[in-house]
């Protein structure tokens, strides 16, 4: 029964793959941002201060359903300290899945794989999801980025299905399948409890 709910979802992704849309939003245009929890300083790249809590900047005019999101993100090599990732289907500020990276993970012998995770907030915070899904959600990369520059991220997004590949990889870092059915909502840059973060090229195509 699995296998036949990821076809029949598979299938109907592909049939309505054909028309794609790329955006490029327009970081200097402070009237298509609402921000969250966070002060942002914008020059030709966006970046988030940090803050108690997770903060996000969504584009307001820009909806999502399925598609692909790609952009440069920067964060730093402090334990603790660097969490920073894109959030998409966001009905709000606090309910949205997110695909976030813990750089200063990145090259630890011990903590590598929790490089990256995948969150779907409120019902699936990242400790719920590592407590009960030990491994499923969160992994190393390889070959891991250096922590204190600047990393690709090209995150596939299907009714089913994420898959994000990294420095563009020819394979996959990560794929899971999503907690949450097909749904559309807002695009953001996402930084998590006491951390800053950068962003440049942010890239969208619509399927």
């Amino acid at each position: 029964m699995r296998i036949l709910i990821i076809s029949l979802c598979t299938l109907s992704f592909l049939t309505t793959a054909a028309q794609h849309i790329t955006t490029y939003p327009d970081i200097n245009d402070k009237s298509k941002w609402k921000v969250y929890n966070r002060k942002i300083n914008v020059d030709t790249v966006i970046h988030l201060s940090s803050n108690q809590g997770d903060g996000v900047v969504w584009f307001k005019d820009l909806i999502f359903k399925d598609g692909e999101i790609e952009l440069d993100i920067k964060g730093k090599d402090i334990q603790g300290k660097s969490f920073v990732g894109i959030a998409f289907h966001g009905q709000n500020d606090t309910s949205y899945e997110a695909v976030y990276f813990r750089p200063f993970n990145f090259k630890s012998t011990d903590k590598n794989n929790h490089s990256i995770q995948y969150i779907s907030h409120p019902e699936n915070p990242w400790f719920k999801l590592r407590e009960q899904f030990p491994g499923l959600y969160e992994s190393k990369i390889i070959p891991a980025p250096n922590p204190d520059q600047w990393f690709h991220v090209k995150i596939i997004i299907t009714p089913c299905q994420i898959q994000v590949s990294v420095n563009k990889s020819n394979n996959y870092s990560f794929i899971i399948e999503k907690l949450l059915p097909k749904s559309a909502g807002l695009v953001g840059l996402w930084v998590g409890n006491g951390s800053d973060g950068t962003f440049r090229n942010l890239k969208i195509v619509q399927y």
